[in-house]
């Protein structure tokens, strides 16, 4: 691949910070024209439910940028280049960047390479990270110092700079080493493709008529416990989108459980929940006795409950046949079978088809397409509980 328009030595990068939107904006009108980007973030998200975007950085083969996001806006020239087919966005484990880039900006992707993505369908290690492949690849020590380090002061200290251009400043020279082999592979349809799911995920919605089932210990709730805890299940999701405040802030799952069993009447009862945090008892302990409350008052038709695996006997034998094709599946397309599918995603779907709970996301995309074919005569042997 020819990288003229852009490419440069590492050594030769400048940095030039952006604070100012139209600088911004016009710096997107220059990169319309670039063949790549190599694009990275920083954000805050301990607590709150969404992301806080907290530092961008570019690098288009002459300089890297580093963008202020509390003092700048998105330019619509930006988002552009995001979608833009003809521009390469090189990124590293890229899920969370595109999130927070999709829920703070509307930034959609398109034309993604995932270094880490590329490096796992090429060698099968799974979620290795950027400093990491940077000392495979390219031989050079990068500090992990600043990776939990608050991205939100201003101004950065110079170890926290260096650190945010050395996340972007080797992407192209990883990029140039491993797409020119990924694209000879007979499996390079397929990291496009995972890319490509990446970039669409972001826009996924939580399902509140499927996911409370999916939540933890929920197998403990008989059907009219899973009534109430369907509603608390959907209480918290809305108030955490509410508040911006993470799921575990305001009620676990299992304490969720709990409340679903004993209902408690009042504050009081509800303290005796479980590790649950004096913050939840003065924020939403009223709403929490409110729900219950309604809930008793009301007539409701039971669900079905949610089985636990560990009650299936079929499950072991059906698990360890989809793990057989699964081998069989990954070594006719090149790759390692936990690139395919790892042994968990593997129990996902057994448990899915015998119990009728809904299915991993991996059952989507290119792995579904790939997997079900050859699932349907294994399943067509196992019946299901549902």
């Amino acid at each position: 691949m020819n990288f003229s328009k852009n490419k440069t030595k590492t050594a030769d990068a400048k940095i030039i910070w952006l604070e100012d939107s139209e600088e911004f904006a016009a710096a997107s009108e220059r990169w319309s024209d670039s063949e790549y980007l190599a694009i990275d973030t920083e954000f805050e998200r301990r607590t709150t439910y969404y992301p806080r975007l907290a530092l961008l950085q570019i690098y288009d083969g002459e300089s890297v940028y580093l963008i202020d996001p509390f003092k700048v806006e998105c330019p619509d020239s930006f988002r552009k280049i995001c979608a833009d087919s003809k521009v390469t966005k090189i990124m590293h484990s890229a899920k969370e960047d595109l999130e927070v880039l999709f829920t703070c900006w509307q930034c959609e992707f398109s034309a993604l390479f995932d270094t880490q993505v590329a490096y796992a369908f090429l060698e099968g290690e799974i979620s290795l990270g950027y400093a990491n492949l940077v000392n495979s690849l390219c031989h050079k020590t990068l500090s992990k110092e600043e990776t939990q380090s608050d991205w939100t002061q201003r101004p950065l200290t110079p170890t926290q700079e260096s650190y945010a251009v050395n996340d972007v400043l080797y992407l192209p020279e990883i990029f140039e080493l491993l797409s020119q082999k990924i694209s000879q592979q007979k499996f390079y349809q397929y990291f496009v493709a995972e890319c490509d799911e990446m970039c669409a995920q972001v826009k996924d919605l939580i399902d509140f008529e499927q996911d409370y089932r999916l939540a933890k210990e929920a197998n403990r709730l008989n059907g009219m416990q899973l009534v109430l805890f369907k509603q608390l299940f959907q209480w918290r999701e809305q108030t955490g989108q509410h508040d911006n405040r993470t799921r575990n802030h305001i009620l676990k799952d299992q304490q969720m459980v709990q409340v679903a069993i004993n209902k408690p009447e009042s504050k009081r009862q509800l303290n005796n929940i479980k590790d649950i945090h004096p913050r939840t008892l003065r924020l939403y302990g009223d709403r929490i006795i409110e729900l219950i409350k309604n809930f008793k008052g009301s007539s409701h038709s039971a669900l079905d409950p949610v089985i636990n695996p560990r009650e299936i006997n079929t499950l072991k034998p059906l698990k360890k046949a989809l793990e057989t094709e699964v081998k069989k599946l990954a070594a006719q397309v090149g790759l390692e079978t936990n690139v395919v599918a790892s042994k968990r995603a593997v129990g996902k779907i057994a448990t899915a088809y015998l119990t009728g709970e809904p299915f991993p996301k991996i059952w989507q995309g290119w792995r579904g397409d790939m997997l079900k074919p050859a699932f349907a005569p294994i399943f067509a042997q196992f019946g299901t509980t549902n």
